[in-house]
């Protein structure tokens, strides 16, 4: 019995680790924080044919608030947004979500 302790416990921390990228408890709050935003952007493309340069030209019309605690970045060029964060443990590394302007979703890859 002592010897499947830690065959048991090694089975579960692998099965916790498990996780895809941007789909760990924290990257599900951080994506539920930043979706509102793809929606504001489509808003506004579609009001003036255009992407803001800054998120806060979306606040007041298009979103009450910039959700500051996700670090949203948003880059008209190359018509991206994306944050980062690290991931809940116990998972490691840092995960990119990144959504083209005009999605609806994230798509997010994790790096050790």
């Amino acid at each position: 019995m002592r010897q499947l302790l830690p065959v048991a416990f090694s089975v579960l921390l692998a099965a916790c680790a498990l996780w895809p990228a941007g789909e760990d408890p924290k990257g599900k709050e951080l994506k539920a924080q930043a979706t509102p935003v793809l929606a504001a952007l489509a808003r506004y493309f579609k009001d003036k044919g255009e992407y803001p340069s800054s998120l806060h030209e979306l606040v007041p019309r298009y979103l009450p608030a910039v959700p500051f605690a996700v670090g949203l970045r948003l880059d008209r060029d190359t018509k991206m947004i994306a944050f980062g964060y690290a991931p809940s443990w116990p998972q490691s590394g840092r995960v990119a979500c990144t959504a083209r302007l005009g999605d609806r979703e994230w798509s997010c890859q994790g790096n050790p």
